[in-house]
C-alpha cells in the first residue's frame, strides 16, 4: 500500500507541474478535490476494510469514471475499491456472492485500466491477481480459463517495472493459492513476498501475505512476527490483525 501512495503522490506532482491543455483543464480528476478526498478513503478503507469508507470511495470514483471515461486512474482506482471490498466480503461479512460480484467488478474496472494505459504495471498487476481470484470461485475449469491470463498480466507487470513491490506481491499470491496443477507453490510464494517488502521495507501488505504464506507452510512464528511487523508498520492494517486472532485463537 505505502508503494501505490507514493506512486500516486510522484504523479500528482507530475501534473502538477506539467502544462495543461487549457480547452479542457477539469478533465484531470487528480486536481480534483473529490478525487483527492476519495483516494485517501480508499487508502484508509484498504487497511481498516471498513465497508462504509470504502462505499464512500467507490461512489466518487464511479461518478468521476463515468464523467472521465478515457481517464485510466478513474478505472484504476475504482478496480481497486472493489478490490478491497471484495476483501471486506470474504474476510469480515463471509458473503461468498457479494465476494464475487466485487472481484467482477474490479476486473472490468482494471482491464479498462490497462486498456487506456497499457503501459502501468500497477493496473496490470492489479489485474492478474483479480483473475487469480476468479479461481478460487470456479475450481479447475476456472484455472485452466484464469490461470495463464493472470499470469501473463503480472509478468507483464514486472516487465513494465521489474521494481514494482506490488507486482511481486501479486506473483507470491498466485504462487500461494493456485492448485498444484496450476503451479502452485508456497516456497516460491515466499520468495516473491520477500522480494516485495526488501523492495519496500514499509508495504505492511506485505508483511501480512508473508506471515499468511509461513502459516500455510505450519511456521506459526514466523507467521506472527511478520503479522507483527505489518501492525508496526501500520497499526490500522486490519487483516494483520484478524490473522493474529486467528493464530491466537489456536492456542
Amino acid at each position: 500500500m505505502a508503494y501505490q501512495v507514493r506512486a500516486f503522490t510522484m504523479l500528482l506532482m507530475t501534473f502538477a507541474t506539467a502544462p495543461l491543455c487549457p480547452a479542457a483543464p477539469a478533465a484531470f480528476p487528480l486536481q480534483d478535490p473529490s478525487y483527492q478526498q476519495a483516494v485517501r478513503d480508499l487508502n484508509q478503507g484498504a487497511s481498516t476494510l471498513d465497508r462504509t469508507i470504502l462505499t464512500r470511495a467507490h461512489d466518487t470514483f464511479q461518478k468521476l469514471s463515468a464523467e472521465h471515461s478515457s481517464d485510466p486512474q478513474d478505472a484504476y482506482q475504482l478496480a481497486r475499491t472493489d478490490y478491497y471490498l471484495a476483501n471486506y466480503y470474504e474476510m469480515i461479512a463471509k458473503n461468498k456472492k457479494a465476494f464475487a460480484q466485487a472481484v467482477d467488478d474490479a476486473i472490468r474496472s482494471a482491464e479498462r485500466a490497462v486498456q487506456l494505459e497499457p503501459d502501468d504495471s500497477n493496473a496490470h498487476a492489479l489485474l492478474g491477481d483479480l483473475y487469480g481470484r476468479k479461481i478460487g470461485l470456479g475450481g479447475i475449469f476456472a484455472g485452466m480459463k484464469w490461470g495463464p491470463k493472470g499470469e501473463e498480466q503480472m509478468n507483464q507487470a514486472v516487465r513494465l517495472d521489474p521494481q514494482n513491490p506490488y507486482a511481486y506481491d501479486c506473483i507470491g499470491r498466485r504462487y500461494l493459492f493456485a492448485p498444484r496443477a496450476f503451479g502452485g507453490n508456497i516456497q516460491k510464494a515466499i520468495e516473491n513476498f520477500k522480494k516485495a517488502i526488501d523492495l519496500d521495507p514499509k508495504y505492511d501488505e506485505g508483511f501480512v501475505w508473508l506471515g499468511i504464506a509461513y502459516k500455510t507452510q505450519g511456521n506459526t512464528s514466523a507467521a506472527r512476527q511478520n503479522f507483527e511487523q505489518a501492525l508496526k508498520i501500520n497499526p490500522q492494517n486490519a487483516q494483520a490483525r484478524l490473522e493474529i486472532s486467528k493464530l491466537d485463537d489456536r492456542k
